[in-house]
């Protein structure tokens, strides 16, 4: 029992409970505040006095810093990482990831808040932090996580909305409009819609400019040194262990070591197509839930040289599921099951329809054969994670697993292993090797994921499956392949932006043939890299069936009636 009752200050308007238990002062709250920005900064202040004015006493003991000087554990750690404890607040803050309002029903629908409702999945970190636990609240969340009909969903929102006022659970505080300075040093920078120069498309895509600064302190790279690209930010992390990441910083690390299955339109949010995959269909069974029928593209690889499969997507997405973290989304409840059909092919099976279902495909891949529990078959085909990689205190970076499939790689900067993936990207300010916990002043250096110059390297897909290489075509072996987006192009004869079977027969057509003249037939087709001192066409009839049924940007066509402000197809 806190309070017997309330005693009003009539001249000053203040209201101070009375009959308070004088153990409240000896276990003060602990009050979480953000202090590098200026409106959580004066929000928690005032609701840090506010609370102390209702006791009549300072029961806040406040903390001042960023979520890593903070420690998020404290806040948002539940059973079994700790004990629940709800007498703590943070003055958080989330960035929706959706062109749509449906956040709702991953922050405040009850199977969210690990097991304290009676109901969900036991999390240690589960994404309702604010543990809410009701009825009304999880009848309109659910309603308008499950309808594709756009009115049926502005309801339910509604309604949901209406609960949450209800209940007191939340107050939506200000929404930041997103104004980001960018470097004229830098080109290719891409103005995404709500996050502006902060995205992973920037990183893939920037590369260092004309423009020179009259201030060195401005060149690309901080020198001018046009291979690295310097990214600072406004804290560092605290983990890279994927089940138990949680800030934006930590994410934006994340998002260019690991890719995603589906992505989006970056000018249009609500244009989602195919980045893992070559395309897929959409359809409703007789129970009206949603399938989604989906092939990978072939020239996926993991950083560690084993190819990516279905089983892949199926092991990261229930385990993402049933281990319901940030990463796990709105998976849990709605997600029912992956099926895998063959290597390239699977069956994603949602319950019920909703808009955001492709939205919620957005969702990272990570490599089976690193992170299952040996021999384990918990979902048929493929196993549980390996529990003693989902708790805090394991570190990717240190144990060598911090390998993905996306643009960049972790490699080691360090004599003792130079060069091995998934380790050794991290430097403390004092130049020591860093896990993936990274402090004041230290650095991770991320290398491009294209190693077919290696040598050593005969697989000519080891690289990121869209990487960029203007020398394409020349020099010899592997390395001649360099380049995902110009083989892909060259492979496109017709040039419509997607390899189909005429672009098979076209270089089948010219197999054996001798080509010495631009005039021949098979000029187009003639790649001598592929074959060096011969100009007989051969090789390249396996290089274009490697890439059979690839698309870019499918179910779309490439162009700006289809996507807004996509360049011109080459």
């Amino acid at each position: 029992m806190i309070a017997a009752g309330i005693a009003t200050g009539k001249q000053s308007g203040t209201c101070v409970l009375t009959g308070v238990n004088a153990g409240v002062s000896a276990n003060p709250f602990r009050a979480m505040i953000r202090n590098n920005d200026p409106r959580r900064l004066a929000m928690g202040n005032g609701l840090m006095n506010a609370i102390n004015q209702l006791f009549g006493g300072n029961v806040v003991t406040p903390t001042y810093g960023n979520i890593r000087q903070i420690g998020f554990p404290i806040v948002f750690s539940a059973p079994p990482d700790g004990p629940l404890d709800d007498w703590d607040g943070y003055t958080f803050g989330y960035l929706l990831g959706s062109p749509y309002p449906d956040h709702l029903y991953g922050l405040f629908n009850s199977i969210f808040a690990s097991n304290y409702c009676g109901t969900g999945v036991a999390s240690g970190e589960p994404n309702n932090p604010t543990f809410v636990c009701t009825t009304a609240i999880d009848t309109a969340t659910r309603a308008a996580a499950q309808t594709s009909d756009v009115p049926a969903f502005t309801a339910a929102t509604l309604a949901a909305f209406d609960a949450l006022g209800k209940a007191t659970v939340d107050i939506p505080v200000f929404t930041p409009a997103i104004r980001i300075p960018a470097l004229r040093s830098v080109d290719g920078l891409v103005n995404v819609k709500g996050i502006a120069y902060n995205s992973a498309q920037d990183i893939l895509f920037a590369h260092k400019g004309t423009y020179t600064p009259s201030n060195p302190l401005y060149r690309f790279g901080g020198s001018g040194d046009p291979s690295t690209l310097r990214y600072g930010q406004a804290s560092g992390t605290q983990q890279l262990n994927i089940f138990n990441a949680q800030t934006v910083w930590e994410f934006q690390a994340l998002g260019e070591i690991y890719d995603t299955l589906f992505t989006a339109s970056p000018i249009n949010p609500g244009n989602i197509f195919c980045n893992m995959c070559d395309f897929y269909t959409k359809v409703v069974d007789g129970a009206g839930n949603t399938h989604f029928r989906v092939q990978l593209r072939q020239n996926l690889f993991w950083q560690d040289g084993v190819q990516v499969d279905a089983f892949d997507v199926k092991f990261t997405w229930l385990n993402f599921r049933d281990n319901p973290t940030t990463v796990g989304g709105n998976l849990p409840g709605l997600l029912l099951n992956i099926n895998v059909v063959d290597s390239r092919t699977l069956d994603v099976v949602w319950a019920g329809q909703s808009i955001s279902f492709p939205v919620y495909m957005e969702t990272f891949v990570l490599p089976r054969h690193l992170w299952e529990l040996a021999g384990d078959l918990t979902y048929g085909d493929v196993g549980a994670v390996d529990p003693t990689k989902i708790t805090n205190s394991y570190d990717p970076l240190t144990s060598g697993t911090l390998i993905g499939s996306g643009p960049f790689a972790c490699l080691s900067v360090f004599a003792s292993d130079l060069g091995k993936a998934g380790t050794g990207c991290g430097k403390n300010a004092d130049g020591s090797r860093a896990g993936q916990s990274l402090g004041i002043g230290a650095t991770m250096l991320l290398q491009a994921y294209d190693f077919v110059g290696q040598a050593g390297t005969t697989n000519p897909l080891l690289q990121y499956m869209r990487s960029y290489d203007a020398n394409w075509g020349t020099g010899s072996g592997t390395a001649a392949h360099s380049g995902q987006f110009q083989e892909f192009r060259w492979t496109d004869n017709n040039k419509d932006a997607q390899i189909t079977v005429s672009d098979l027969a076209g270089v089948a057509s010219c197999s054996g043939a001798t080509v010495t003249l631009p005039t021949d037939p098979c000029f187009y087709w003639l790649q001598t890299s592929f074959h060096p001192g011969s100009n007989t066409i051969n090789q390249e009839v396996q290089v274009v069936l490697t890439h059979l049924d690839d698309t870019f940007v499918s179910p779309f066509s490439w162009s700006t009636t289809s996507l807004s402000n996509i360049i011109t197809y080459p």
